[in-house]
């Protein structure tokens, strides 16, 4: 039984068929038609008298059913072939199908029709009801729309405009397409109320989704804020693309988006989603440039595009084809504010169709829109205050390994602080040095052993623009193999056996300075490629640890080999060194510069006056003159030694000085000026501190056992006349202190 069968009677397929083909075959006039209408009349009186009492009562998630439901009963009641209910947006003035019906056979009508039918729509969208009995009756303006009815097969058809105050929100067409069918007034006029029913019954299920929508928005808005508020950094993004697909499905639109502006103040694509069948956007990708949309949403505005592409002004060409590209119907863009400043934006798009953003959906996306931005805002500062409180910890640590790294250093004890030197050769090194000083290019120093190549790079730091920071020293030759890479670079806690806690390496130390690689030659070759590492790109990793760590440090590296025969013989990169020779400084060792031995060794002896409490006012010509014949093997770093050794064995304001392999020193103590013959420095025999040897101990032990010597000779007397300082040239307390420093202490059985 068809659905009108209750309504027709026991025979309603045959009367509802009868009268399809009596309208067929029969011609077409008013009072034919009047006539069958009156048989039937109280047949869909009732008809559209059950559809109203049933829409009154039917819950809004049954409407649509029930639509589709009404439409069949009486497009078979009419014996036509197919109904459509349309709804008109009334910004784009677009119409939409939204419930249709067919007789089987026949496929619902495709949405977008309504440009086929210019003349009709136009009619329509004017509120005046089209009703067309045969296609021969449309008027020659209505070329287009007989030629498009003829395609679609379409034989008779009217369409009912539906009017809310004064615009039309909305259409009901029935059609034949199987014979031509008359539309009399009666007919229309019930046709319209039918038509008011259906548009009540969508109101009304319209006001129901709405409350509902409102609750179900509010629900959401109270659950984002009590989600973000407690969510870590890394979780926010989840859960905005969450958010975005619940507004999707809340306020039924295809795509969701945010944009957010970049370092460099460009738009960047960071969240997106998609209802279902709809690809979403790649996020992470840079938006095309959109002048256009892009001032609009900088200046605050709501972007509110309804129809596209023709919603778009002239001057937006790159807009237009981004839209068309995409496919993108309706587009509304909301800015993104945080403290008043726009930081990007919410972008809600139709694909399916277009439509219009009313007020209330407007005022859903800021609320949206505001919510996203307090979100982000509070990621950024969580992600802002983890990097500072990472850099806090990374200063806390780089200053403990910088101050552990000046304890050691001050325990070092360097003898001077400037080059000294007059020669030719030191003014030559000393240009060299202040031409690449001021630069951050790499020095390589090359000299012999105690040349000075430590000093020569302090003072190429010290005139560079980084000696507010310290310089740091690592001499490579000094570490152990299985020590210099935890040393350079640093380590994590348990990254070998007895790792038992982190280490910044050397190279953090010095981000931002100077670190001057001493003997670099003997760095281990599987080192060598790490360091070459650092040198083209600031980067390297912990010993157990994967993270890149980058820092901006110059690099003074020193060595007394040949790094070139080195290279030749495999045991150096070559890739290094030519990273390392960029500006090389040979240091002349000190038989090329015997000029500067007398102001070297002045220098010294009142250093070591200071420091050893004696005064020295005497270097005897013959002593100054062996000084400079000397070969120097060791160069500065000997001549201090020996200065040293030799101010500890004086007594007298004379100094005597023992070359190394010479019996000792012949300069005449009797000629204060030193240009007098030579006199012989007394010696006390074998045990003395003179003796050569003693030549193998160190200085600190021959200081020691000459201090022992005088004091038993006094019998451990210090003080008064022929006491122990007098005779060493030395105050009281200043031997107290040199005794207390070497551990002499007066033996028990003498006390």
């Amino acid at each position: 039984m068809t659905p009108g069968a209750d309504l027709l009677g026991e025979n309603g397929s045959d009367l509802a068929a009868d009268r399809a083909r009596r309208n067929r075959d029969a011609p077409v006039s008013g009072e034919g038609v009047s006539e069958q209408l009156s048989e039937q009349d109280q047949r869909f009186e009732q008809l559209l008298l059950q559809l109203s009492t049933t829409f009154v009562s039917t819950p809004a998630s049954q409407i649509d059913t029930q639509i589709e439901h009404a439409l069949r009963q009486v497009v078979e009641f009419l014996g036509l072939d197919g109904g459509i209910l349309s709804r008109v947006n009334a910004d784009t003035t677009e119409r939409r199908t939204t419930h249709s019906w067919a007789v089987p056979g026949l496929d619902p009508p495709p949405q977008g029709l309504a440009h086929a039918f210019p003349w009709g729509s136009k009619k329509i969208l004017a509120g005046e009801i089209v009703a067309v009995s045969r296609l021969e009756e449309l008027p020659e303006e209505a070329a287009v729309d007989r030629e498009a009815a003829q395609r679609l097969g379409i034989q008779s058809h009217v369409s009912i405009p539906i009017v809310v105050g004064q615009a039309v929100v909305g259409m009901l067409s029935l059609g034949s397409m199987r014979c031509a069918y008359p539309w009399p007034d009666r007919l229309i006029e019930r046709l319209q109320l039918l038509a008011q029913v259906f548009f009540n019954a969508l109101a009304r299920q319209q006001s129901e989704l709405e409350t509902k929508r409102q609750l179900r928005f509010e629900h959401l808005l109270f659950e984002l804020s009590s989600k973000f508020i407690n969510l870590s950094p890394a979780e926010v993004d989840g859960e905005i693309i969450t958010a975005l697909r619940k507004t999707i499905d809340l306020l039924d639109v295809d795509r969701a988006n945010l944009v957010q502006l970049s370092d460099d103040g460009r738009l960047l694509l960071t969240h997106a989603a998609a209802a279902d069948g709809i690809s979403p956007f790649t996020v992470q990708t840079t938006v095309p440039d959109l002048p256009v949309l892009r001032r609009l949403l900088m200046s605050r505005h709501v972007l509110r595009l309804a129809r596209l592409p023709e919603d778009l002004p002239p001057e937006a060409a790159p807009e237009r084809e981004l839209f068309l590209r995409e496919g993108t119907k309706s587009f509304l863009g909301v800015p993104l504010v945080v403290a008043g400043s726009v930081v990007g934006g919410l972008s809600l798009g139709m694909i399916r169709f277009a439509r219009d953003w009313p007020d209330a959906l407007v005022e859903h996306a800021h609320l949206l829109a505001q919510v996203f931005a307090n979100a982000l805002a509070r990621k950024q500062a969580d992600l802002s205050l983890h990097h500072a409180l990472s850099e806090i910890q990374q200063l806390r640590e780089r200053i403990q390994a910088e101050n552990a790294y000046l304890r050691q250093e001050i325990a070092v004890v360097h003898g001077y602080e400037e080059i000294i030197g007059n020669s030719d050769a030191v003014r030559h090194v000393l240009s060299q040095a202040e031409q690449v000083a001021p630069t951050n290019s790499t020095v390589l120093i090359l000299g012999e052993t105690g040349t000075g190549k430590e000093l020569l790079a302090r003072a190429i730091h010290r005139h560079s623009g980084r000696y507010g920071r310290v310089m740091v020293k690592v001499n490579c030759a000094a570490l152990p193999a299985t020590l210099v890479e935890s040393e350079l670079f640093g380590r994590e806690k348990g990254a070998y056996t007895g790792a038992l806690s982190k280490q910044m390496g050397r190279f953090e130390v010095a981000d931002g300075s100077t670190i001057f690689l001493d003997e670099i030659g003997a760095l281990p070759l599987d080192l060598q490629a790490k360091l070459l590492h650092v040198l083209q790109d600031g980067q390297f990793e912990r010993l157990g640890s994967t993270r890149t760590i980058k820092v901006d440090v110059r690099v003074i590296a020193a060595t007394n080999c040949d790094l070139a025969a080195a290279v030749r013989q495999g045991q150096f990169r070559e890739d290094l060194y030519y990273r390392l020779n960029v500006f090389p400084i040979v240091v002349p060792p000190l038989r090329e510069r015997r000029d500067d031995i007398p102001l070297l060794v002045w220098t010294f002896v009142k250093e070591l006056s200071a420091s050893m409490g004696k005064s020295i006012d005497t270097i005897p010509r013959r002593t100054m003159d062996a000084l400079q014949a000397h070969p120097w093997s060791g160069n500065i770093r000997e001549l201090r030694n020996v200065i040293e050794r030799a101010m500890i064995l004086t007594t007298g304001p004379v100094l005597h000085v023992e070359l190394p392999g010479s019996p000792s020193d012949s300069a005449p103590r009797s000629d204060p000026t030193g240009s007098g013959p030579a006199e012989p420095m007394p010696t006390a025999g074998p045990s003395t501190a003179a003796s050569s040897s003693d030549s193998a101990l160190t200085l600190e032990e021959i200081e020691r056992r000459h201090i022992l010597n005088v004091l038993a000779r006094t019998n451990w007397r210090v003080r008064g006349k022929d006491g122990a300082a007098e005779i060493l040239g030395l105050k009281p307390t200043t031997l107290g202190s040199r005794m207390h420093k070497l551990g002499i202490r007066r033996p028990s059985n003498n006390s």
